[in-house]
């Protein structure tokens, strides 16, 4: 937060990465919602998790698995 410097953080499970999250505007009320990729490298499995910008530690608010991995990329994820 610039306000008060302070920093709202999430730590994924080990073995678990995240990509860049894209900031989806909510319509009835501040903030926004955080959409990001999670992939975890044991199970071989990506999931869309979605986490509310104005309280990110308490973690993703949704997971919606994926039917198939899409593998960790450092800019954006790509697939067909």
């Amino acid at each position: 937060d610039t306000a008060d410097d302070s920093i709202d953080e999430w730590w994924a499970p080990l073995g678990t990465f995240t990509g860049e999250c894209s900031a989806v505007a909510k319509e009835d009320a501040p903030g926004s919602w955080l959409v990001t990729m999670l992939y975890d490298t044991d199970k071989r499995k990506t999931r869309v998790a979605v986490f509310d910008s104005e309280n990110v530690q308490q973690g993703p608010i949704c997971r919606l698995n994926l039917n198939h991995h899409v593998t960790y990329g450092l800019h954006g994820f790509f697939t067909t």
